[in-house]
């Protein structure tokens, strides 16, 4: 072999080593950012995860309360429905007063006893979108200890 061929293959080979360092310095850049992008995105999801469970929790909280102050309502309404019928046996004077009363409190009790039912089915709501939200958390985690094992 002559002196022009073996520089023109130790140049070849230069710029195929070049080649491959620039290549693997880029693809590692390139994995880094994605790593870092990914970190971000999750860091931001389980944020948001944790704000949906602590709006979830409050509204939990809210339409407990709200339910037991309609069984209250629904008990009262009851126990005036009760006093009522009472009072009507006693007096045949006020007879049809009493009779109006205890058809507005019927009215009133259903309306509550709705009220209560709806509580309930959004209760059980909130409860399901809890439920999912933890399952996104674990989901996330387990998506970010994947990602984890990527690392070089």
């Amino acid at each position: 072999m002559n002196l022009k061929t073996k520089l023109i293959a130790g140049f070849a080979s230069a710029a195929a080593i070049a080649l491959v360092t620039v290549s693997f310095l880029g693809y590692y850049y390139t994995k880094n950012q994605v790593v870092n992008d990914i970190n971000q995105e999750m860091a931001g999801a389980a944020g948001l995860v944790d704000g949906q469970r602590d709006v979830a929790a409050k509204a939990k909280t809210a339409f407990a309360e709200i339910k037991e102050a309609v069984e209250v309502i629904v008990m009262q309404v009851q126990c005036v429905t009760t006093e009522v019928k009472q009072l009507s046996k006693r007096s045949d004077d006020v007879l049809v007063a009493i009779t109006d009363i205890t058809a507005i409190a019927e009215k009133s009790a259903t309306a509550s006893e709705e009220v209560a039912a709806a509580t309930e089915q959004q209760t059980s709501a909130v409860l399901t979108i809890s439920q999912e939200a933890g399952k996104l958390l674990k989901e996330a985690e387990k998506l970010k200890n994947d990602i984890c094992k990527f690392k070089i």
